[in-house]
């Protein structure tokens, strides 16, 4: 019984890495028709709880938006270098009343909250493209991971392990489900799942199951949650996501009875049982068809080898070798 209690005390006390993808895309968030300000203060207050689980936590937040996504905490290094000279330059102030408000604002800047927050006023004033609708999951999701690669080889040099996990918050159900989309989501959901990090959704909508982020979760062992009601959401966000992966197994989480694995067609963006495969892009179409730039393809390496054949003396004999053999079969037949 002790070694059991012993083992289970050293899985509690393991830190953890937790990778924050927020979707800022300001239509879908004017579609919920609730108070923004309060749901990302739900979001911070979320993200601090989990800091304060363990000393050794760190925490991941990238913003994704429909022309970039950006990791905005942690900063890169020239920027905690300006954040620290500006607070050297206060203390040259002759004043202490007006170098302690400075301080103090600068302090609340370079804090996890200020910079989030910070980065999500400058993300509100970005133009939005004319596709609306374009996620950029698959580029947040690489930036998690390569960041979660840079973590854990930290952790590794000095002897130590770190769990891992990615948290998803999405305001849009037609996730993934461009032409440019289906296969990079697929390539990030795999790769995480090569990696063993778990990946949780978190869907704000009152619309239809996000596909992808359900196949994201259910392949990765992670939770799924779909929801149009912020009442309660600060709750749901500590009980269902706040835990981690040893201390869910002692926990009742909401599990996803059915899970979509059916491909959407690129043509009608509808999911389909049976459909055509294109053998170059991978992308699943209600109709038998190439696409243009695949057809490009295939037609450059089909003259490419043609090139290679007429330029190989021996393609000659060995295709004279073949006919004869044919005409010797019809002879005998």
């Amino acid at each position: 019984m002790d070694r059991k209690h012993s083992h289970r005390t050293d899985l509690s006390d393991q830190p953890e890495l937790l990778i924050f993808i927020l979707d800022v895309n300001p239509l879908s968030w004017a579609k919920l028709k609730n108070n923004v300000n309060e749901v990302f203060n739900i979001f911070l207050a979320f993200l601090n709880s989990f800091v304060l689980l363990h000393h050794s936590n760190r925490v991941c937040v990238i913003l994704s938006h429909p022309l970039k996504a950006e990791i905005v905490y942690p900063v890169s290094r020239s920027e905690k270098q300006k954040a620290d000279k500006s607070l050297k330059r206060l203390t040259s102030s002759s004043r202490k009343a007006e170098m302690r408000y400075q301080r103090e604002v600068l302090v609340q800047q370079k804090s996890m909250s200020g910079q989030v927050i910070s980065a999500i006023k400058q993300f509100s004033e970005l133009k939005l493209p004319e596709s609306n609708t374009r996620s950029r999951l698959a580029a947040a999701l690489s930036m998690g991971l390569c960041f979660y690669r840079k973590v854990h080889r930290e952790f590794e040099s000095q002897g130590r392990f770190i769990n891992s996990r990615i948290l998803c918050v999405e305001t849009c159900a037609n996730l993934g489900a461009s032409e440019s989309e289906h296969v990079p989501v697929m390539n990030a959901i795999f790769s995480a799942r090569k990696m063993g990090v778990m990946i949780d959704s978190l869907v704000l909508s009152s619309e239809k199951d996000a596909s992808f982020l359900q196949q994201a979760s259910d392949l990765t062992g992670g939770v799924y949650h779909r929801t149009a009601n912020f009442d309660g959401l600060m709750q749901k966000m500590i009980m269902i996501f706040l835990p981690g992966p040893d201390q869910r197994r002692y926990l009742a989480m909401p599990a996803c009875l059915s899970v979509d694995y059916r491909a959407n067609c690129f043509c009608h963006n509808k999911p389909q049982d049976v459909g055509w495969v294109c053998p170059l892009c991978l992308q699943s179409t209600a109709a038998a068809r190439l696409r243009v730039s695949c057809a490009e393809r295939a037609i450059q390496t089909q003259t490419k080898e043609k090139r290679k054949e007429l330029s190989d003396p021996s393609h000659g004999i060995i295709r004279l070798g073949v006919l004869l053999r044919k005409v010797a079969r019809r002879v005998e037949e």
